[in-house]
């Protein structure tokens, strides 16, 4: 994708990468976390803020999902995420995972929500949703939509059924198109199945 340049517009576009593979080829790293493919999964190993990147600048209109699995307590200030939009470190939107109770305590007493970020160098909070359980070294799904001005996410564990409706919704004008991107600024995080398909 970074060699032949892909549009969704045709809608017949898909993206997907489980690792299977055992490298992270066509993936861009930038940040301070070490990256690295492991059991045919995606992972970081450094407790600085980094990203991943991957696909089409010219991607306008779709729907991006990975399967995250964390591995300890987030603190107050710690997130994993999918970016979407990604124009580079400074400009993108984001379905953000973070801790709002109990933040660093027992690995499953914490309780996380989701939001759904504008980063334009600084960081805006554009909607957040209620509280939930994201437990300690299981698999959950982060799915984020994006068509014309309407962002959308949800999140819920991987091995039960997707919810219908996203849990978030919110619209905002500042970023047309972009690529996606993995996203942390936790010590361990595991990233499985991304799939990125055009938006119907």
């Amino acid at each position: 994708f970074n060699a032949i340049p892909v549009s969704f517009e045709s809608g017949t576009g898909i993206f997907t990468d489980d690792f299977s593979d055992g490298n992270s080829d066509g993936w861009t790293e930038t940040g301070g976390a070490n990256w690295n493919v492991a059991s045919t999964q995606y992972k970081t190993a450094s407790n600085n803020a980094a990203f991943s990147s991957n696909g089409c600048a010219a991607w306008q209109d779709y729907v991006a999902q990975v399967d995250i699995q964390r591995n300890g307590s987030l603190s107050a200030t710690e997130y994993v995420g999918l970016a979407i939009r990604y124009l580079d470190s400074d400009q993108y939107y984001m379905a953000k995972i973070s801790c709002s109770t109990n933040c660093g305590g027992g690995p499953n007493d914490d309780q996380y929500i989701l939001e759904l970020v504008k980063i334009d160098i600084n960081e805006t909070t554009l909607v957040s949703s209620a509280a939930f359980d994201f437990d300690n070294n299981e698999d959950y799904t982060l799915k984020a939509s994006v068509v014309g001005d309407d962002l959308s996410a949800k999140f819920w564990k991987t091995s039960t059924t997707e919810p219908a409706d996203y849990d978030i919704t919110i619209v905002d004008t500042s970023f047309t198109q972009g690529q996606i991107a993995l996203t942390t600024s936790t010590s361990s995080t595991t990233y499985d199945n991304v799939i990125v398909t055009p938006s119907s």
